[in-house]
């Protein structure tokens, strides 16, 4: 079964990692750093925003107490597209074109994965109708499907609505579940440009077999539609990580419409719990607001029709629980009874457009957990809204494990990560015997570096190259960390220059497809960039 197959891709990398990949032999070693904790906090008054609010308006509880506010900001973002730098002939970036002011972003996603065919078709001649008739064309938007074959941006932010409409409308046999035809390979050409965030390639290929299920001699039926379950909620909590890496260097709250049938929660399963927490805490680092429309309980009006009435209350119940679990850990709300997304989008756009920042510095925790938030105002008559609580990471996590599932999700993931710029170039190329061992520099701009200073000017690097074939597979890696505590004249060049690496690579003959990983073990913040290797020839 493709769909079960391929989402164990990632584990299959993580597995050749483990035995091709050496890890740095050392002990872990655990600083009780403070964690500084950022809250955005939609303020409004009858609907509408409320200007001119003071820090002393705020007070912000973890857990029932209350915290010192340390950093305070009224946001008024701005709208403005959205590009990757242009670098330098002969290198490659992930790096994206900001300015000081955040922008007002907008992401819809259009989940086929998780919602029923009869229901698909009418999602996506909503999708289309908005676009065409209430998106304003100052707004910058993104738009994205969840699939079986996983995370596809079908384009990436453009304040150009008709060519959203386009773009969507040309993968519209890939929704159906059938062969993608010329069309919709011309339409994945053009929207891999230049100045794509995403330089998306798919390796894998949509559909479930039907034999595949009656050909397993070793189980049931049901314990197969379970594990079908399960895989399905683990490649949506997997896109959705691979999402939120990818807007991370955004500046800015950013409004995700979640157009979806909805994902059950399997309680028993703990693997799937730290799997939800682990995504809860990726969308609320990259600052993301989930706004999700049920199409299916909440949406009658969005259902196919024979995919209305009571009969879909209780399955309902259970996928509702998970949506509004992801609007109130984000700050965003659940989009319930609508008919259409013209409301919806409206109200996720005017709050990611105006709104409040406040951090405070948390104490760090031993074990790993949830902190409850709560943020209250003294202004009168004024209602707020803001993510509900946040996942601390302890001292019980293990470094090395999540320096593996984060490495590996990042080889398989198809969007580049942007929460750390990442410049790359080819340095030279000589030949070893049948295999050509490539040279190359890394370069990590200095505002993107962690450096505990409390930990003598402490600076940690993972760096991953890997080598990939047109299907995907993994033919050659190599493995660095980079760990060090700085001098004072060390750390001065790190601040002003930033961090260069150099490294080689050995990779049979042939042309791969280059992925440079690069992950900041302090902070968790992470860059990608895919290079060819064709440039370089003996």
């Amino acid at each position: 079964m493709q769909f079960l197959r391929q989402r164990w891709l990632g584990h299959l990398v993580l597995a050749w990692m483990c035995a091709y990949l050496p890890a740095q032999a050392q002990t872990p070693k655990f600083t009780a750093r403070a964690e500084l904790v950022t809250v955005p906090v939609v303020a409004t008054r009858s609907g509408h925003h409320v200007s001119g609010l003071k820090k002393e308006d705020f007070t912000v509880y973890e857990d029932g107490k209350e915290q010192a506010i340390a950093f305070f900001e009224e946001i008024k973002a701005s709208t403005r597209p959205v590009r990757r730098l242009k670098p330098p002939e002969g290198t490659y970036t992930n790096e994206i074109s900001t300015s000081e002011a955040p922008a007002t972003l907008a992401i819809i996603v259009l989940d086929t994965l998780n919602t029923p065919a009869l229901n698909q078709e009418n999602a996506r001649r909503e999708v289309i109708k908005f676009l065409s008739e209430s998106l304003q064309e100052n707004q910058p938007v993104m738009l994205v499907m969840l699939r079986r074959s996983g995370l596809k941006v079908v384009h990436d932010f453009t304040t150009d609505p008709a060519v959203l409409v386009k773009a969507l409308a040309k993968v519209k046999t890939s929704m159906e579940g059938n062969t993608a035809g010329p069309a919709d390979l011309a339409a994945d050409a053009e929207m891999r440009g230049q100045d794509s965030i995403s330089q998306q390639t798919d390796v894998t290929t949509e559909g479930l077999s039907l034999t595949d299920f009656l050909g397993n001699k070793e189980g049931t039926v049901g314990s197969m539609v379970m594990m079908q379950t399960v895989v399905r909620i683990e490649s949506t909590l997997e896109s959705m990580q691979e999402l939120a890496r990818a807007l991370g260097a955004m500046p800015g709250r950013k409004s995700m419409v979640w157009v979806t049938g909805g994902i059950p929660f399997p309680s028993l399963n703990t693997r799937i719990v730290d799997l939800y927490n682990q995504t809860w805490h990726a969308i609320s680092a990259a600052n993301i607001a989930v706004y999700p429309v049920n199409l299916i309980a909440e949406n009658p009006g969005l259902a196919a029709a024979e995919r209305r009435g009571p009969t879909r209350i209780s399955r309902g119940i259970d996928y509702q629980l998970v949506l509004n679990s992801f609007a109130d850990y984000s700050g965003g709300t659940v989009c319930s009874f609508r008919s259409d997304l013209d409301t919806c989008f409206k109200k996720a756009v005017e709050d990611s457009s105006e709104y409040y920042m406040l951090s405070y510095y948390a104490k760090p925790l031993e074990k790993s957990g949830w902190r409850k938030l709560q943020v209250k105002t003294r202004a009168q008559g004024v209602h707020l809204r803001s993510r509900n609580g946040y996942l601390s990471l302890g001292s019980d996590v293990s470094p090395e494990d999540t320096r593996k599932t984060d490495v590996a999700l990042a080889i398989v993931s198809p969007v580049e990560y942007t929460g750390l710029g990442v410049m790359v170039r080819w340095t030279g190329v000589v030949s070893v015997g049948e295999k050509r061992k490539l040279s190359f520099e890394v370069k990590i701009p200095p505002h993107d570096v962690t450096i505990d200073t409390a930990e003598n000017n402490h600076m940690k690097l993972n760096f991953v190259v890997v080598a990939q074939d047109a299907s995907g597979k993994v033919v050659a890696g190599t493995n660095q960390d980079v760990d060090a505590h700085l001098k004072p004249e060390n750390l001065e060049k790190v601040r002003t220059g930033g961090v260069r690496y150099a490294g080689t690579l050995e990779i049979p003959s042939g042309d791969y497809k280059m992925r440079f990983i690069v992950r900041d073990a302090l902070s968790g913040k992470m860059g990608t960039v895919k290079a060819p290797s064709a440039p370089l020839k003996n």
